[in-house]
């Protein structure tokens, strides 16, 4: 019982870094959004469209959805794993 529990903890404990893990690539991901677009806006608003604007925000749409879906994802499964009894 004493090892079920402790496995419980571990098992809890590695998906909820896991967890921070994927929120901060998101969070890391924007702030770098935001400094290309921050240093392209200076060479002009025509670089900042075609080479800042659209790729970058699709790129941060493509990882914080993949991020947050697989943080999600690792969330629930350490959940219904941590509260079934």
């Amino acid at each position: 019982m004493i090892l079920k529990c402790r496995l419980k903890e571990l098992f809890f404990f590695i998906f909820f870094i896991f967890f921070i893990f994927f929120i901060s690539v998101c969070v890391l991901v924007l702030f770098l959004m935001f400094g290309m677009c921050v240093v392209f806006f200076r060479y002009g608003f025509l670089l900042l469209i075609n080479y800042c604007a659209f790729p970058w925000i699709a790129a941060y749409i493509v990882c914080f959805i993949a991020c947050s879906s697989v943080a999600t994802i690792c969330w629930w499964v350490a959940m219904s794993y941590f509260f079934k009894d």
